[in-house]
């Protein structure tokens, strides 16, 4: 793990400084803290098989610290670093999606609201007759 001095943010695990070294399947954490308190993580990864489209694995900011823009904080920083792995591998950031359970409105209305992203289709019955809803956010 290390720190993003810019932002201090916790990058787990860091980008590699050449695209030698980087992995075929690469998952990044990042984990903003507040006092030595965590308040949010995000995970993010991109899709080998399409070519510029990039998944957060899973976007959280504690209860209690929700409304404050450490949501925001998480996902400025993960896009700067998923432009930096973009860069590494010579294809630019195209497309980013995330799958949320349909009860999630918080998330639901912060995708949509703040984040810029759109949703683009619903997976009915997922779990437990539960929806998922896939939202994407377009770079090209």
């Amino acid at each position: 793990m290390t720190r993003d001095t810019k932002s201090g943010i916790d990058l787990d695990p860091p980008l590699p400084r050449s695209a030698k070294t980087l992995p075929s399947v690469f998952v990044q954490t990042l984990t903003l803290q507040n006092g030595g308190t965590t308040v949010g993580e995000l995970s993010w990864s991109h899709l080998p098989a399409h070519l510029g489209v990039y998944q957060l694995q899973h976007v959280e900011v504690r209860k209690k610290h929700r409304r404050q823009g450490y949501g925001s904080e998480l996902l400025d920083s993960a896009m700067g670093q998923m432009q930096r792995h973009a860069k590494l591998v010579g294809i630019p950031v195209r497309r980013l999606i995330v799958l949320i359970n349909q009860p999630d409105t918080i998330l639901r209305a912060w995708l949509g609201q703040q984040a810029g992203f759109v949703h683009v289709h619903t997976l009915e019955n997922v779990e437990e007759a539960t929806d998922v809803m896939v939202f994407q956010r377009t770079f090209d």
